[in-house]
Formats: C-alpha cells, structure tokens, sequence
C-alpha cells in the first residue's frame, strides 16, 4: 500500500505532467496572440480580468477549501458549500453589470464597459462548478480532473486562436475565458458522479471556517493585482500590457508548474495538524523540494530575458527584457507562499493568513503608490523586491510557529542556490557568443544551463547532501514510486 508521502508525490507527478501539456498549449497560445494582437489589447483585457475576478473573489466562501480540511463530510456539507457559491457569485455578478461604467470611468477607459459586462458572465457560470472537484483533490485522484483540464484547455486554445485571426482584437481573449470557463463547468459534472441540491443548512458552520478564507482571498487578490490600476495610473494602456502579459509570463512556472506540484500538501498537512513535529519537518520538506525546483528557474529568467521574449512575444515586446529580469523574483515568492498557506489552512489558522495579506498589501500599496521614477523597469523591481521582503517574512513567522530552525531549513536550500548561480555563470559564457537567430540561443542557453544545473545537484548529493535526512527522505520516495511504476526495474533490483 503506498504512503501518504508516496500519494502526495504520484499526485503532484500527475499533476504537473499535465499542466505541463496545458501550459505548453498556453505558450504556443501567447506566441501566436503576441503577434496578431497589439500591447494595448492585453491591457483591456488584464484589467477586465483583475476586475472581473476580483468579485469571483469576494464571492468566494472557501468552498473548496472547507471540504478538503473537513475530515467528515455529509450530504448537507457538500451542498451547502455549492449552494453558498450560487447565491454569492450570482449576487456579485449583478453589482458588477450594474457598476462596470463607473469602474470603466474610475480607470480613464470607457471602452471597458461593453468587454467587462461580457467577462462577469464567467461569474454566473463558475457558480455552478461540481462539488465534485473539491472531493477529488480532498482524495488526492487528480487523474479525471487533468484529463478534463486539457479537453478545457485545447477548446479554448482553438477558439481564441480562431477569434484573435478573424478579429484581431481582444475580444478573442474574453471569448476564450467564456469558453474555457464554460468547459471546465459542463466537464466537472461529467467527470464526477455527486450531484448537489440546493441547500444551506450548513451555512453557519461553513462560515464561521469561511469568513477568514473570505477576507483573506479578498487581499490576498487585491495584494496580487493591485499593481496593474496603480501601473494604469501612472503609465499608459500599452504599458499595463507589458506590465500584465510580463507577470503572466513569469508566473507560469508558479501556478501552472508548483502550484499543482503542491496543491496534495494540504491533505498531506491536515493529516498531520494535530503532531506539529511532523507538520514542520513536511513544511521544512515542502520548502526544501520546492527551492531545488524554483531556483533554477528564477535564475534563468533573471540571467537571459532576451531569448525568452523574443521567442514568445516578438519583436513589439523588446522593451520589456528589463521588466521579465524584474519580475522573476515573484516566480520564488508565489511558490513560497504556496507552501506557507497550505500550512496555515491545515492548522485552520486562516485569521493569520488575513492579517498578513491586510498587512503586506498595506506595505506594497504604499510603496508602490509613493513610486517617483518614470521607469516601468524600475516599478517592476520595486514590486519584486517588496514582495521578496514580505515573503522572507512570512517564512520567519512559519518558523516561529512551528519551532521550525529559520538556519537549517536555509543550509538545507542553499545546494540548490549555489547550482544554480554555478550554471548561471557558465552558461553566461556561452551567451555571450554571438547567436542572431532567438530561438537557437533560448534552446542552447537553456540546455547548457538545466543541464548544469541537475550535475552540481547530484554533485552536491554524493559530496554530502545524502546525510541529511530530508535529501535522504526526497530520493527514497523518487526511488519507491519509480519502481512502483517500472515492474521490470523493481524485479531487478529486488533480485540484486
């Protein structure tokens, strides 16, 4: 029977396995609309989608949330929560159609009154998502879920391209989120057999765990996306789109690479929220697994943005290197504080959760706002560099909480660290050979570096990364899963 460590892994596997094909068609996505559509198109349509999903966001009760920690579930818990969502979402979705005009005034763009009512349909529609989802992350089988997120994803991928060809405006993109937002709820019922009945006799005890995930989604988003209206205050429209399309760039890796690889360890740490020693040394091993991920990738970004937008954007982004450099800090802090909220929600510890977002949001607003320069070069690594110092933060308060030691879980990151500047340094070498064509260079720079960088681990590894117990730990269950999966290795080996 396999562990809960070796679960947790084989779920993250599959998970990032397929969110790797959904992002790879998300690239090729982004390649093509980067050429068809201009930068001010992404601008209307990132400040679409920040205000559109905000109010998902105050409609949100911690649904999801609520049935995966609640360690015994009935009928009533279940249909309340997709009863909660309704009555929210529906709710929001009339006040948005109702203020778009004034929201489109307040941002100095009166054209977003006709594609901001068309968006907050994706409202109404995501109300109606099968419970059934959140049963199977509580399970750790993300198998039927992936499946249909790439069914999800190819749709949308075919009508936004179709879309973006015949119009060659942004409405191709909102389109896209209708259709996507439209596939995924349609497929959720398929693929799970519950069916929810509208109900809400669980409602006060759902929000009494809910108020806290509430008000911290609403500034943990608000801490997320402010910057895009303070970047629409104190730059233009073209610029938001940089600005947005940059951080989206950036973020991949993040949402659509960790964060499925951690999205299990909040069943994993609610299993072990009541032994806090368990708890800390998964978060200490969370941390560790996630750095020797992270790392690599933040250091190629930072090293060689050049390749990367010319490759995926074109030659209308090239004043937008400087920005991608900046803002591949955040890539490190959003996969940190992946980590940090699981934790805090298993322990059901959700008010702390708010209290940092009220607070870090206060901090980045502040800053931000208080921004003199005229550079968005310069804005971007403001925000990066904030954000960097309140994640730091938020880990010395981990630490303190779970009397977790702040200097061995940074001696435990820092194999990874020093690989990672290692290849850096080299394949800085190999840059500065003059390659004119940008796909050429983003392939070989990419293969010099991720190939360095995997050699210095397992140097490190045999050199004395193998006595410490969490390195030990990672290759026992990469060790177990992979000869669970090879019946022919596993006979070999056994008969060694």
């Amino acid at each position: 029977m396999a562990t809960l460590a070796q679960k947790v892994l084989e779920s993250s596997a599959i998970m990032l396995a397929v969110r790797l094909v959904q992002r790879g068609i998300g690239l090729i996505s982004i390649l093509i609309l980067a050429r068809l559509l201009l930068p001010a198109d992404f601008g209307i349509v990132a400040l679409c989608s920040t205000v559109v999903f905000f109010f998902d966001v105050l409609a949100t009760a911690g649904s999801s949330q609520y049935l995966i920690q609640k360690a015994d579930l009935d009928d009533d818990d279940i249909n309340t929560a997709w009863s909660i969502d309704i009555v929210l979402k529906s709710s929001l979705w009339l006040i948005l159609m109702l203020s778009a005009p004034f929201i489109a005034q307040f941002l100095d763009e009166e054209a977003l009154t006709a594609p901001l009512r068309t968006i907050s349909f994706i409202l109404i529609i995501n109300a109606f998502l099968s419970p059934g989802i959140a049963l199977y992350y509580k399970d750790l089988n993300y198998r039927r879920i992936l499946k249909l997120s790439i069914i999800q994803k190819l749709l949308t991928f075919v009508v936004v391209i179709s879309v973006a060809i015949v119009t060659r405006s942004y409405w191709a993109q909102i389109i896209g989120d209708l259709v996507s937002a439209t596939a995924y709820v349609i497929g959720s019922y398929v693929i799970h057999p519950y069916r929810p009945k509208f109900s809400l006799k669980k409602v006060r005890e759902q929000f009494k765990f809910s108020q806290w995930v509430l008000l911290k989604s609403i500034f943990g988003y608000m801490r997320a996306h402010i910057d895009t209206f303070i970047v629409k205050k104190l730059f233009t429209l073209d610029d938001v789109g940089k600005f947005n399309t940059i951080k989206y760039l950036t973020s991949i890796p993040a949402t659509d690479i960790i964060s499925p690889a951690v999205e299990p360890l909040l069943s994993a740490f609610s299993k072990s929220k009541h032994d806090l020693d368990d708890l800390a040394y998964k978060v200490r091993f969370s941390l560790c697994a996630i750095v020797v991920m992270v790392m690599p990738l933040c250091t190629y970004i930072a090293l060689f943005p050049e390749p990367i937008v010319d490759v995926f954007l074109g030659p209308n982004w090239v004043e937008t290197y400087g920005i991608l450099s900046a803002l591949s800090l955040l890539l490190f802090t959003i996969s940190m504080s992946f980590v940090f909220e699981n934790c805090f929600i298993a322990l059901a510890r959700v008010k702390q959760l708010f209290i940092y977002d009220v607070m870090s949001f206060v901090i980045i607003v502040t800053t931000m706002v208080l921004y003199w320069g005229d550079s968005l070069e310069g804005f971007a690594w403001l925000r990066s560099t904030v954000a960097l110092a309140l994640s730091l933060l938020f880990f010395g308060y981990t630490s303190v909480v779970l009397k977790i030691s702040a200097i061995k879980t940074l001696l435990l990151c820092s194999p990874p660290a020093i690989a990672a500047a290692l290849a850096g340094f080299v394949t800085l070498q190999v840059y500065n050979i003059d390659i004119e064509i940008a796909f050429f260079e983003l392939i070989i720079t990419s293969a010099v570096f991720f190939l360095i960088y995997p050699t210095c681990l397992v140097l490190f590894y045999l050199a004395g990364m193998h006595k410490l117990d969490e390195y030990q730990h990672a290759k026992n269950i990469l060790f177990d899963v992979v000869l669970s999966r090879i019946p022919i290795l596993r006979r070999y080996v056994g008969a060694a």
